[in-house]
C-alpha cells in the first residue's frame, strides 16, 4: 500500500496479521483475572514488580522497584562496553514505537487504550530491559545484586536477603496480569545484546532445562508465563505413563 496517513490503520491491521501468521504475537494473550475466578490466599496481583501497563502505579510498594528497574536498564544498555549506549536507546526506542499496534494486540479488555504511543513504549522500553537484564544474568549463571534497597519507613519491604527478593520479583514475572510481550524481549535482545540472542529456545534450555523439541516453540511464545507453561511438564502425560507402565 501507498502508506498515506489515511490508510495506516490499514497498515497496522496487516502488520498485526502478518505477525500473527508467523506466531510472533498472540492477540489477548495478557488479560485480568476476573474477581470471581480469584482465590484467596493465592496473589493474582505483582507485590514487588509491575510489568506492562495494568498494575503501573497501583501500589507505593511497586514504585520502588521503579529505580532498580533504570538501573537494570542501564546495565543492559551499557554491555559490553560499560558506558551507556545512547544510539542503542534511541534504536529500541524507535523499534518499539514502530511496534505499538502489535504490543497493544496483546492485551486484552482495553488495557492499553488510554496510553499514547510513546508513553506504552517507555513502558516497554523500562521492563523489557529489566527483565532481559535479569533473564540475562539469570542466564550467565550471575547472582543478579539485590535489586531493592533498604526502605527505612517500611519494615515489611526491608528484605536482607537478596536472594529472597529475587525470588520474590520471581513470583510476581509469573502472574498472568503482569506480563509484558515476549516479542518486546525478542526485539530489545537483536538491539541491546545481539551477542547474546535471548530466543525462546536459548531460555527454555538454559533457565528449566527443558528440551525444545517437545515445548512446542514452533506454535510462539506469547509472555514470560507463556514460557513456563511450554516447559513444564503435563501432569496428563504423566499419569498416563504410570497408568500404562
Amino acid at each position: 500500500m501507498s502508506g498515506s496517513r489515511d490508510d495506516e490503520w490499514i497498515i497496522k491491521i496487516e502488520m498485526i496479521l502478518q505477525f500473527m501468521n508467523e506466531n510472533n504475537v498472540k492477540t489477548c494473550s495478557i488479560w485480568r483475572v476476573p474477581e470471581k475466578q480469584r482465590v484467596p490466599g493465592l496473589g493474582s496481583r505483582p507485590q514487588l514488580a509491575a510489568m506492562g501497563p495494568i498494575h503501573r502505579g497501583t501500589k507505593s510498594e511497586l514504585q520502588i522497584m521503579e529505580e532498580a528497574k533504570w538501573r537494570y536498564m542501564h546495565h543492559l544498555l551499557s554491555r559490553p562496553t560499560g558506558n551507556l549506549q545512547c544510539m542503542t536507546l534511541r534504536s529500541c526506542c524507535e523499534l518499539l514505537i514502530g511496534f505499538d499496534s502489535i504490543i497493544r494486540a496483546s492485551y486484552a479488555d482495553g488495557e492499553t487504550m488510554e496510553l499514547g504511543a510513546e508513553e506504552l513504549a517507555r513502558i516497554m522500553l523500562l521492563d523489557g530491559c529489566f527483565l532481559l537484564e535479569l533473564l540475562l544474568k539469570l542466564h550467565e549463571n550471575v547472582i543478579p545484586d539485590p535489586p531493592l534497597r533498604r526502605n527505612q519507613s517500611d519494615p515489611s519491604l526491608d528484605f536482607t536477603d537478596g536472594k529472597k527478593k529475587i525470588l520474590r520479583v520471581l513470583t510476581d514475572l509469573t502472574l498472568l496480569e503482569n506480563q509484558i510481550p515476549f516479542l518486546v524481549l525478542e526485539l530489545l535482545s537483536l538491539e541491546a545484546s545481539p551477542e547474546k540472542e535471548l530466543s525462546p529456545e536459548k531460555l527454555a534450555e538454559s533457565l528449566f532445562g527443558c528440551k525444545v523439541a517437545s515445548a512446542g516453540f514452533s506454535k510462539g511464545v506469547s509472555h514470560f508465563l507463556h514460557l513456563m507453561h511450554s516447559c513444564s511438564p503435563d501432569p496428563y502425560d504423566q499419569r498416563r505413563d504410570i497408568h500404562e507402565s
